[in-house]
């Protein structure tokens, strides 16, 4: 799966437009990276669910992750209709610092600092590099408050 551009939804490889907003795609050949692991993007705000539900769904897509021997989760949690940052990114990022903490996953970038020209850039090369399939989402996930990173 890849993400539209231009409305942030998730559209199959395989299809030239989003089938939500109609959004042509832009295809940029690239050259074979000898490090590829797989990405996988879980939308765990989807259906508008309470902290709980949507804990459960994270929880769920990572056991699945892990088995499947998938390199970075990109979770969309949402930022919240009040503006202030919404219950379930708060409750997924403590979450997700405890389990860093516990070493069970090796590292966490939010999306607001996902960029090129902030101190993140380092990672952001990084991840780049290792993920290829980054890049094609790179214009709606650079600074996007609504989305977190997880490296296995």
């Amino acid at each position: 799966m890849k993400t539209c551009d231009f409305c942030g939804n998730p559209v199959a490889k395989h299809l030239n437009l989003c089938p939500y907003c109609n959004h042509a795609f832009l295809f940029i050949k690239q050259e074979q990276k000898s490090i590829k692991k797989e990405v996988e993007t879980i939308n765990i705000e989807a259906g508008m669910p309470f902290v709980k539900e949507a804990l459960e769904r994270f929880d769920s897509a990572f056991t699945s992750a892990k088995n499947r021997s998938i390199g970075l989760l990109k979770i969309i949690h949402g930022y919240g209709s009040s503006g202030k940052g919404g219950k379930i990114k708060i409750a997924l990022q403590q979450k997700l610092k405890l389990m860093h903490s516990n070493q069970l996953i090796k590292n966490i970038i939010i999306g607001e600092v996902f960029s090129k020209s902030t101190n993140s850039k380092v990672y952001h090369k990084r991840l780049t590099n290792c993920y290829p399939e980054l890049s094609e989402t790179l214009r709606s996930d650079t600074y996007n408050l609504g989305i977190t990173f997880v490296e296995l």
